[in-house]
């Protein structure tokens, strides 16, 4: 997993590579495009807030699915008028790129057994909001590396995205969320676990 990133300037090249504004507050959902993912839930959610709260809310969406899905979900896009503020990237080699992009990323899926992207975006020191199910329960801790959302509850999506939208000091659950997935997930903790796993059997 790659921590060697720059934010700053990945942010300045998803700018100037999808023509948006300097000022934009970038979300995106990065994963395979499949129903239980919950993607149309994210879109329907960014246009309420798009319509009601904040103009200047774009979300990047990184993946592939089936061509009549995400074609569905294209036409829903555009049937809102959100054409203009989601994007569609469809598959990317290094979606982490992206990723470190992001002002926040979102993931809504129900029933990942285990976030990957969640780890990577916090590699990254990139905000996380995750629906509080399946897997991701036992990455974040919520307000302390990460935000959850309750998916039964309606409008906390949104209360939720408004929240960080307005918090000056998100960098803080960044910080400790990378602090957690340097001493958890990354490659240098990976092969110190396989190394301690080796030892043991040399001892044995």
């Amino acid at each position: 997993m790659n921590s060697s990133i720059n934010k700053k300037l990945e942010k300045k090249f998803v700018i100037e590579e999808y023509n948006l504004p300097q000022d934009c507050f970038l979300l995106g959902c990065v994963g395979r495009i499949v129903d239980y993912k919950n993607i149309d839930f994210v879109i329907k959610n960014i246009a309420d807030i798009y319509h009601n709260i904040n103009k200047n809310i774009y979300l990047i969406i990184v993946g592939t699915g089936t061509e009549e899905y995400v074609n569905e979900l294209k036409t829903y896009t555009c049937n809102i008028g959100m054409d203009s503020h989601i994007i569609f990237t469809g598959f990317l080699y290094n979606p982490n790129k992206i990723i470190a992009s992001l002002d926040l990323l979102i993931a809504p899926s129900l029933i990942d057994a285990f976030g990957r992207t969640i780890v990577e975006a916090m590699l990254q020191r990139t905000p996380v909001l995750a629906a509080k199910s399946g897997g991701h329960v036992g990455i974040i801790s919520d307000r302390v590396n990460g935000m959850f959302y309750e998916p039964t509850i309606k409008g906390d999506f949104i209360d939720k995205i408004s929240t960080i939208m307005n918090n000056k000091d998100i960098g803080i659950l960044s910080n400790e969320a990378y602090q957690f997935a340097q001493n958890n997930f990354s490659s240098k903790q990976h092969l110190s676990n396989i190394l301690s796993i080796y030892n043991h059997f040399l001892v044995n």
